[in-house]
């Protein structure tokens, strides 16, 4: 390991930035519940790595964040998807996990539920992807406790919009 390197502003605030996951261009994806003009509880942002240095934090819009809490946000290495845990009213109970897809134009798809062969009643978060893209490996209480549970990460696959496959 190497010594720890403080990015400092404007991706490290006086905010808290949690939670983070980077790209493979270097742009780190995080949750914060105190970035003022936010959907609502904690929400996922991104700060862009740009000749070194990192841009302003950008809020990742409405297809993203909700009214209810995102957080625990996993970036695909090439940027393609993106998957969070939310509180939503379309869920299971608890937190579930959700995906978004990255389109063309740059914007993100409408965050869709994983479904209940992932989610349960109890809280699903921390999703990440192993490095060879085969498996996706998240937490759940479903047992009464944390304890972590892997699927394969086909199913990203087969969420996505046919326009984008």
């Amino acid at each position: 390991w190497s010594k720890a390197i403080n990015p400092g502003p404007p991706l490290n605030s006086d905010k808290t930035e949690l939670s983070p996951s980077i790209s493979r261009n270097g742009t780190v994806y995080f949750h914060s519940p105190d970035i003022q003009g936010g959907y609502g509880g904690p929400d996922i942002y991104r700060a862009k790595l740009t000749n070194g240095n990192y841009e302003e934090p950008e809020n990742l819009g409405d297809s993203i964040n909700s009214e209810s809490m995102e957080v625990s946000p996993y970036i695909a290495p090439d940027e393609s998807y993106l998957l969070f845990s939310s509180m939503r009213s379309d869920g299971y109970g608890d937190f579930d996990l959700y995906v978004s897809y990255k389109k063309e134009d740059g914007t993100w798809t409408k965050a869709k539920n994983l479904g209940e062969k992932i989610n349960s009643s109890a809280r699903d978060d921390a999703p990440v992807v192993s490095p060879d893209g085969k498996f996706l490996f998240f937490m759940s209480r479903r047992n009464g406790i944390g304890e972590f549970f892997w699927v394969d990460a086909k199913i990203i696959e087969d969420l996505k919009p046919k326009e984008l496959k």
